[in-house]
């Protein structure tokens, strides 16, 4: 009975340490994904179930099936199956390439950008990817082009300050 309990804990939690080799990042930004996505740890891992939905899976998820919980595909990985160059395969993500099949990748970061393998494979086969995942139904804090305003710390506005620019400090004076 204990063994039944383990590997159905195992089937709905996921580990801190099982994320960042999913996401093939450190354990610090594993945290900060799964906080970034509102998905809050419960007892010894974070919800699988809630994880599939934040990465835009349709209904039934697939909980169980292990070969989908395989490491991402980064820009370099994917360009080195590919045999692209990553600059190809960077333009391929950020939607500045002809061919758009990318286009619901994972951004992580603006260095960090990731796909599924089963993704890639269905790519460098011309088939139909195994499961969909439609771009609006990714979190809109790992969809692709999300905004870094909550990444970044904004400049200050200057508006409706009447300050003199330094640089005319240290020109010379006007020759009259």
């Amino acid at each position: 009975m204990p063994d039944h309990a383990t590997s159905t804990a195992h089937a709905v939690q996921v580990s801190t340490s099982q994320l960042a080799e999913f996401f093939v990042c450190s354990n610090e930004m594993a945290r900060q994904i799964m906080r970034r996505v509102d998905i809050p740890k419960r007892g010894g891992g974070y919800s699988r179930q809630r994880l599939w939905r934040a990465l835009g899976f349709l209904g039934p998820f697939p909980v169980d099936d292990d070969p989908l919980w395989q490491p991402l595909a980064d820009v370099a990985t994917v360009a080195k199956i590919a045999m692209v160059s990553e600059k190809t395969v960077g333009r391929m993500f950020d939607g500045r390439h002809a061919d758009k099949t990318f286009e619901n990748h994972l951004w992580l970061g603006p260095r960090k950008r990731l796909i599924f393998p089963f993704e890639l494979q269905a790519w460098l086969t011309g088939s139909t990817p195994r499961f969909q995942r439609p771009v609006e139904r990714i979190h809109a804090g790992l969809r692709p082009g999300a905004s870094s305003a909550g990444i970044s710390a904004q400049k200050p506005s200057r508006a409706g300050r009447n300050v003199r620019p330094t640089a005319s400090l240290f020109l010379s004076p006007k020759s009259a």
